[in-house]
């Protein structure tokens, strides 16, 4: 015990001294990784589809607070999704400004990371692991952000399955894209029910 304690203290102590590039490190290389998802997983515009630009961007990310993280992230899946469709795409960035300005810009940069590793934790199929470990190391407004990660995690896999029928609808029909776009976020029972689920463990835990 005594020797698993000494390995703790060695290890803040290192991190403490080497704080400066640990961290910007840790945030560029959490960066290009959910950069790169998005690209494979959503890359319907090819300029995006760049190691080179997602490197830059992540060394951006690095050096920057995580709340650029979150921005970048959210302007490759709407760049992505405009590709796709550009009535679809303004659904999605209302949505998303929905999340950043009315709840987690009100909740501090530590929300962010909680957001952005919900959808990672789903691509991993280990999505359960979030609202144990926000309820145990987080607070209520750390529930709340793994619901709304839940909720950002369902729609872009609504909007991916759905992307045939999207772009099969006409150009000049764009009242029929919103609403095709409109119904994903809002007749997804799986979804809802999630979300609350997930805000449920991590506020009991």
């Amino acid at each position: 015990m005594t020797t698993i304690l000494m390995i703790k203290t060695e290890i803040q102590n290192l991190y403490a001294r080497y704080e400066k590039i640990v961290r910007p490190l840790v945030r560029g290389v959490f960066a290009f990784g959910l950069l790169l998802m998005i690209n494979d997983r959503i890359g319907y515009m090819t300029r995006l589809d760049n190691v080179f630009i997602v490197l830059l961007a992540s060394v951006l990310c690095g050096l920057l607070p995580m709340g650029f993280t979150a921005f970048v992230c959210a302007f490759f899946l709407v760049a992505h999704v405009s590709a796709l469709s550009i009535e679809v795409a303004g659904v999605l960035l209302a949505v998303l400004l929905c999340m950043f300005l009315l709840y987690l810009r009100l909740c501090g940069s530590k929300q962010y990371i909680v957001l952005l590793l919900t959808p990672l934790a789903f691509v991993l199929h280990i999505p359960y692991v979030m609202p144990l470990v926000v309820g145990v190391a987080g607070g209520m407004g750390s529930a709340i952000a793994v619901s709304l990660g839940v909720v950002t995690y369902y729609y872009l896999s609504y909007i991916v399955e759905n992307a045939a029928a999207i772009t099969a609808i006409s150009d000049n029909d764009s009242l029929e894209k919103i609403s095709t776009a409109i119904s994903g976020l809002v007749s997804n029972e799986e979804m809802w029910i999630m979300a609350v689920i997930f805000l449920l463990v991590g506020v009991v835990v």
